[in-house]
């Protein structure tokens, strides 16, 4: 049977101290309160969890700032709306964001993953909902210019895409001597010529 204690660490280790293991929903709330007394909300919330009284441990987490096990705890109840929430005021954005997909809200997702410096991530989900200048700025932040200089093609904003186009341009032109240029460089070299002659003509 699995142990019910299982992800809660603090149990874990303070039931080696124990004359004998806790067992009772009733012995749980009493250790519960006891942790409460002095102070420990993280301890407290984990014997109410372990009580199954839900409610008083999220109140616990949150009354002692642990909101990355409020997070947890509102996400195994399926409440996901405040799970989001609890990462985000643990500063776990990405973890807000994966919680955020879950009810397919991908824009909000998408900011979160961009302001967790997730840039590819954030953009592939902007460019799924068509917001293709916000995807090519994701993409642009991230190094990757090509797509993003495309994008930006694709919404209308054709200066933009020129500009990384002549950036890509200056920077595959610059060779030290003796260096070797791969076939892919100079192909994307001429690209990036073609493309900037196309959105300048």
């Amino acid at each position: 049977m699995p142990d019910p204690a299982g992800d809660l660490p603090f149990i874990r280790r303070n039931r080696r101290s124990e004359e004998s293991p806790i067992s009772t929903p009733a012995e749980y709330r009493k250790r519960a309160k006891q942790a409460a007394r002095a102070g420990n909300c993280d301890q407290a919330g984990d014997f109410y969890r372990l009580a199954g009284d839900w409610k008083r441990a999220n109140e616990m987490y949150l009354k002692g700032g642990h909101y990355d096990l409020a997070a947890r705890l509102a996400e195994e109840m399926g409440d996901l709306r405040n799970a989001a929430l609890f990462h985000l005021k643990a500063g776990d954005l990405p973890a807000a964001a994966e919680i955020e997909l879950k009810q397919d809200n991908r824009e909000k997702a998408a900011w979160l993953f961009d302001k967790a410096g997730q840039y590819s991530r954030a953009a592939e989900l902007l460019e799924s909902i068509d917001q293709l200048a916000a995807a090519a700025a994701s993409y642009r932040k991230g190094g990757f210019l090509e797509k993003a200089a495309i994008l930006y093609v694709k919404a209308g904003k054709d200066a933009l895409a020129a500009a990384i186009f002549e950036e890509l341009v200056e920077e595959l032109s610059r060779q030290e001597p003796g260096e070797f240029r791969s076939e892919a460089q100079r192909s994307l070299l001429l690209k990036c010529h073609r493309h900037c002659g196309e959105l300048l003509s």
